[in-house]
C-alpha cells in the first residue's frame, strides 16, 4: 500500500488499515529497540546514546532499496562492520580506537556513494489515501 495504493484497494485491500497497522507495528519495534539499548545493553539512559545509530538504520532503508530483504541484508552488513570494529579494538593495534569507531560510518557512506545506484523510494509515501480522489 506504499507503492500504488489503489491497486491495493482495487484487490480489496483496506488501505487505512494496513497502513495504521504498519505504523503501529513499526513504533513498537521502536520503542523494543529503544529499551533494548537503554536497559539490557547500556543499563543507563543517558543523553546521545544511539550515537548516530539512526543514520545507519536510514542507511540499510536506502541500500535495501526500501526491499525487506535487501533491508535485512544491508543491515548485516552494518552490524558486521559494527562488530569488526569492536574486535578490532580488543585486538589492541596502536592506532587511536576512534579510528575503529569510524568504521561502520565510512563503510556506510561509501556503499551509499559507490554501490547501491539510484534508491527509488516508494511512490506514495507520505501521501494521505483517499478512495474517492484520483
Amino acid at each position: 500500500v506504499g507503492e500504488n495504493p489503489r491497486a491495493a484497494d482495487s484487490v480489496g485491500l483496506n488501505v487505512i488499515a494496513i497502513r495504521y497497522i504498519a505504523i503501529v507495528i513499526s513504533g513498537f519495534l521502536g520503542g523494543l529497540g529503544g529499551a533494548f539499548l537503554s536497559i539490557g545493553h547500556l543499563s543507563v539512559f543517558m543523553e546521545k546514546m544511539t550515537a548516530g545509530k539512526g543514520y545507519v538504520a536510514w542507511s540499510s532503508v536506502t541500500v535495501g532499496k526500501w526491499n525487506p530483504i535487501g533491508i535485512l541484508g544491508a543491515a548485516l552488513l552494518f552490524g558486521t562492520a559494527e562488530a569488526f570494529q569492536l574486535r578490532l579494538q580488543a585486538v589492541g593495534i596502536e592506532i587511536p580506537h576512534q579510528f575503529f569507531l569510524m568504521l561502520p560510518y565510512v563503510l556506510t557512506m561509501l556503499v551509499l556513494t559507490g554501490f547501491v545506484g539510484k534508491t527509488v523510494s516508494p511512490g506514495a509515501l507520505g501521501k494521505p489515501y483517499s478512495k474517492e480522489s484520483k
